[in-house]
């Protein structure tokens, strides 16, 4: 399957992101800005669900909307970020492929 965005080794250095905002990667950087926002509402509908037993597929989530496995991580790790600052507790399960998000002391029973 071809990916709606490619994310060339070269265009990107996520340790460095002076070079990540030049003229070559704006239309990619939009493009990343609205599948975040995607990604975050997708989340938030499904943490109003409320049941923290069960995940979010996020391998499912790149792959429906054809997005580069590089750039799903890149949104996938803000988002963490943004909701562990939220309170909430995030654990990558299932060999990377689904998170959960939960505010209980222990991980869900669901989550190894």
């Amino acid at each position: 399957m071809s990916c709606l965005i490619e994310l060339d080794i070269n265009d990107f250095d996520i340790n460095n992101t002076e070079n990540i905002v030049t003229h070559k990667n704006k239309l990619k950087l939009k493009l990343i800005k609205h599948y975040e926002i995607k990604f975050r509402t997708e989340i938030y509908e499904h943490i109003i669900k409320g049941d923290e037993n069960k995940c979010f597929d996020v391998e499912k989530w790149g792959l429906l909307n054809e997005l580069d496995k590089k750039i799903v991580i890149i949104i996938r790790d803000n988002i963490i970020e943004e909701l562990k600052k939220l309170g909430w507790k995030c654990q990558m399960s299932y060999g990377n492929t689904v998170l959960f998000i939960y505010t209980s002391v222990e991980k869900p029973a669901s989550c190894w």
